[in-house]
């Protein structure tokens, strides 16, 4: 397991550690996701990579497109140096939709499972080429991957420590 991938499940458990099911599905404000809502939101984007990674593997092609200027940096920013940007609204595509809080913790670390080997898969065929498209940032290779969901899952784990202060 990769190193990125080893420490998003360590910060998930440590963030999540003796929560309850209550605390887990409690909104501290209206508008903003609960505990379990961020999980589902990062097992989503799990998946979502996965697919793509394992279509490109299929079609033994990169499906990847050319970035611009702007994206280029937003890449390194994001998965080279770990800056997350605040205040963006996720793509609808991974928004949670309401899985079960007994199901999600269980279930995003399957996802982890499968998008690190999803990862040295594609590594190990393209590799350091670009692979696949982020929606918003563009053409990744598969070390950009690890790194903007290293840098992902920190930005929300932030979130969710910091909720615990209020939860109880």
């Amino acid at each position: 397991m990769s190193e990125q991938i080893q420490g998003i499940r360590e910060a998930v458990a440590t963030a999540t550690a003796g929560l309850t099911a209550e605390q887990l599905t409690r909104h501290l404000q209206p508008e903003k996701w609960s505990v379990v809502e961020i999980l589902e939101h990062l097992m989503l984007t799990y998946t979502g990579t996965t697919k793509g990674l394992e279509r490109c593997v299929t079609e033994n092609k990169s499906l990847a497109t050319r970035q611009s200027f702007m994206q280029r940096l937003l890449t390194y920013l994001i998965s080279r140096l770990g800056y997350f940007p605040e205040g963006r609204d996720a793509p609808k595509q991974v928004k949670p939709k309401g899985t079960p809080a007994d199901d999600v913790l269980p279930t995003l670390l399957g996802s982890l499972d499968q998008l690190d080997a999803a990862l040295d898969e594609a590594q190990l065929r393209f590799g350091n080429g670009k692979v696949l498209d982020h929606p918003l940032l563009g053409a990744f290779s598969a070390a950009d991957w690890r790194g903007f969901h290293a840098s992902h899952a920190k930005h929300h784990i932030k979130q969710i420590v910091a909720m615990r202060s209020h939860l109880g």
